[in-house]
């Protein structure tokens, strides 16, 4: 979807892509977002689903 770029680039399709890591900066997974979510919205998103994998 077309959403805010960072770069000020105009009329281009965004992606926005969370990605978890541990202390040590190893991935621990990622997701990927429509261009038009808020960085904030992503990290919510993917804190809840990393809880549920865990148990």
């Amino acid at each position: 979807m077309f959403g805010f770029s960072k770069d000020h680039k105009n009329n281009e399709v965004q992606v926005v892509m969370g990605l978890l890591m541990d202390n040590n900066g190893i991935p621990i997974t990622f997701e990927l977002f429509p261009g038009n979510t808020m960085d904030q919205n992503t990290l919510v998103q993917s804190v809840e689903k990393l809880k549920s994998y865990m148990g």
